[in-house]
Formats: structure tokens, sequence, C-alpha cells
């Protein structure tokens, strides 16, 4: 899994000062403060190093994966078909991860939980 997959991942586990909270519990604050930083910058970045550290920070609390997702899940057409829908999803604002959200048809957009944009609606190329 690389880095851009573990980033999505966090965006979408950060909700409000929760996981501020619990980095402070486990003695990460600093680290994710630097992680969410990174991703708020003129020029994102994130280093897989401190997702390593954060993941191993959290799981001194009970909190397993943090970046890391519990099953990745991939799509495959039914056999027999040929004809591919035209799909639309939700993607990071600052491209700097590959979170994707379905069902970006209309309404909304979901917030990422690092920056705090929202997401872009982005055709999908199947």
């Amino acid at each position: 899994m690389g880095k851009e997959e573990r980033i999505a991942w966090l965006c979408q586990q950060v909700n409000g000062d929760e996981l501020e909270q619990l980095a402070a519990d486990a003695g990460a604050g600093p680290l994710l403060a630097r992680i969410l930083e990174g991703a708020r910058s003129d020029n994102p970045q994130i280093q897989e190093q401190d997702l390593d550290a954060l993941d191993e920070e959290f799981a001194g609390i009970g909190i397993d994966a943090l970046t890391i997702p519990e099953a990745v899940r991939g799509y495959r057409p039914l056999p027999g078909t040929s004809e591919h829908p035209v799909l639309y999803a939700w993607t990071c604002a600052r491209q700097i991860c590959s979170r994707v959200e379905a069902g970006a048809g209309g309404g909304q957009p979901p917030t990422c939980g690092l920056t705090g944009l929202p997401l872009l609606r982005q055709q999908l190329h199947t």
C-alpha cells in the first residue's frame, strides 16, 4: 500500500478534534500536528515514516492501523458485460492522497479531515 492510500485512509479517520485528543493521549500530538501541517501547507508533504510512527503510537493505546485500511477492495465487471457506465467520485482536492468517495452524483461533497477542504468531483475512467 502506497503513501497516498495511507493518507486517504487517515483523511477519513479525522473527525473534528477527536483524533487530536487521541493523539495527545498516545503521546503523538506533535507528530499528528506535523502531519496535519504537511497536508495543509502550500507545498503539501507528508513523510511515510511519520505515518509509520503515528500507527505505532496509536497501537500503544489500542488503536490499530490508523493509516492502513482494514481491507483493500477493487472493482471487477460482471462476466459477459462490456459496457462501462460513466462514474463520478469525490477525490482529494490537494491531490496528496488517493482518497476516492463514491456517490458524487450530487449533493454536498465530503470534507477532507486533514485540510478541511471539500473533495472534488471527478469522472472516473473505466
